[in-house]
């Protein structure tokens, strides 16, 4: 796979000493990373993204691990995802098991749907 060469975007962040990277140089330097790490940047699951994003912010020394975990919790639960990335572990709310997997109100309209009276045709 071809890799992209610095341009002058990243150049000319890279040059200015004590200056703040433009968040596309962060961006940038967050995917090199990704790629050394796991060899892609395509096909990894929002678990995958959310363990390397607290290890590349948190663990990297970046950020405070704990305000990069309390923000990656956040987005997760407003995600509506249900897998447990480690990250994450003991974070996040127990899920009740649902039994048959069906939606909450899906036995009721069932139940509804056999209790109608049939319909006389002609």
């Amino acid at each position: 796979m071809p890799r992209l060469q610095a341009g002058p975007l990243h150049q000319a962040d890279a040059g200015q000493a004590g200056a703040q990277a433009s968040a596309f140089c962060k961006f940038w330097a967050f995917s090199d990373w990704l790629w050394q790490r796991q060899g892609a940047t395509h096909r990894l699951t929002p678990e995958q993204l959310v363990d390397a994003l607290f290890d590349y912010l948190g663990q990297s020394g970046r950020w405070p691990a704990e305000a990069v975990r309390q923000s990656l919790l956040a987005d997760y639960l407003a995600s509506g995802a249900r897998a447990n990335p480690q990250a994450l572990q003991g974070c996040l709310p127990r899920r009740e098991p649902s039994g048959s997997g069906a939606p909450a109100g899906a036995a009721s309209r069932q139940q509804r749907h056999q209790n109608a009276q049939p319909h006389s045709s002609g």
